[in-house]
């Protein structure tokens, strides 16, 4: 597990919770779902403080989650697959409804769902995507949760992004059967469908998160100068061979008119030389 801000800085099983607080994601293999997540303050590693929600007494639907993240004063579980396959679409296992849980409200009135399966999403065409589900860990980064294509019946490579500013009015019209196609002013449910690049990129199940700035342009002059340095070549087919090529062009230039300003000097002063040279003779033969 990931923490995107700062705030957090529990150690983490599964899914992050409030601080000096671990709680664990429920999956159990993939015969078996249940859906109770469990949290315990690691500052007291006894039973006696161990909570439990059971998710399925708010919705039936609400188990077999892979992963979780945090942000602020809640909890994300990441839907996999919960074996419903009398409601999920197209009579699949796997299921594509986020759940949100409000650390500060451990009880049923701090779940909140939201369904990318059924939204109206912020792509073209916008009409909802019964393929988004089936997904293998997330994490959050600025106003954006993230989730992570594995498997919904096929491996597949649609990144779902949602706005952490839309989830509760997009959850709150789902939960009263109203539609999520309107206008809410921020970005929405929306996909990235890395098949379309390459068929391969499909079935992820972990990622690597960079929050800082990308490194400046020094630091890249500074990796190719060490690289030429410590091997004596340039890499090729790179930009640092094309600069490397016209370096050396303006080094060779700059030397040929040093060598070239050089050899005309000398020849002036030759001349010169050779000028006083000769009245020096002329007078002595006066």
């Amino acid at each position: 597990m990931s923490h995107a801000r700062p705030a957090h800085t529990t150690i983490t099983l599964c899914v992050p919770c409030a601080p000096l607080t671990l709680a664990a994601s429920p999956s159990n293999g993939f015969t078996q779902f249940y859906g109770k997540v469990t949290r315990f303050p690691l500052d007291d590693f006894s039973l006696d403080k161990v909570q439990v929600l059971d998710l399925t007494l708010h919705d039936q639907d609400l188990m077999g989650f892979v992963g979780g993240f945090a942000y602020d004063h809640y909890a994300v579980l990441v839907p996999y697959q919960n074996g419903r396959k009398d409601v999920n679409p197209r009579m699949r296992n796997q299921f594509g409804k986020v759940t949100r849980i409000d650390i500060n409200d451990f009880t049923s009135t701090g779940i909140k769902t939201l369904d990318v399966t059924t939204c109206f999403r912020k792509n073209t065409p916008d009409f909802p995507d019964a393929n988004l589900r089936g997904f293998n860990d997330g994490f959050v980064s600025g106003d954006f949760m993230f989730l992570l294509p594995h498997f919904n019946g096929v491996w597949f490579g649609k990144i779902v992004r949602l706005d952490l500013r839309d989830f509760d009015v997009l959850a709150d019209r789902q939960k009263l059967g109203q539609t999520t196609d309107f206008k809410t002013g921020f970005r929405g449910v929306q996909n990235l469908d890395l098949e379309r690049f390459d068929d391969a990129l499909v079935g992820f199940s972990g990622y690597f998160l960079r929050t800082r700035p990308c490194p400046p342009k020094q630091f890249f002059e500074n990796t190719r100068n060490m690289f030429m340095l410590t091997t004596g070549m340039v890499p090729k087919g790179t930009v640092f061979e094309d600069e490397t090529k016209m370096g050396l062009e303006g080094k060779d230039g700059e030397e040929a008119e040093g060598l070239e300003g050089k050899e005309v000097g000398e020849a002036e002063e030759g001349v010169r030389g050779e000028g006083a040279g000769a009245e020096v003779i002329s007078e002595d033969d006066v």
